[in-house]
This record gives C-alpha cells, structure tokens and sequence, in this order.
C-alpha cells in the first residue's frame, strides 16, 4: 500500500488526496482504525 500511496501522482493537491483515498479504500477494508496506515477518521469533540 506504501507503494502504491508513494506514487500518487502529485498533479495536485485534489489528485493526490483522490488517489491515495482510493489505495487506502482499497486495502483498509476491515482494518479502518487498527492500522497506522488506516485512520479511523477525526474524531470531534465538542466538549460533551
């Protein structure tokens, strides 16, 4: 996946944010969160 995220074509911002969603999207199915390479995500915290 490292790989893959490494050569995400830096034409942009937007592209380069498009293609490494995919790769991860690809191979973080199941392991969102429990992997450093698969972040679950910001979480908010609004004081509550």
């Amino acid at each position: 996946m490292r790989e893959e995220i490494a050569l995400c074509a830096p034409d942009g911002f937007f592209a380069k944010l498009i293609c490494e969603l995919d790769v991860r999207t690809r191979y973080c199915s199941g392991w969102w969160g429990s992997a450093d390479e698969c972040p679950s995500g910001r979480t908010a915290d609004y004081g509550n």
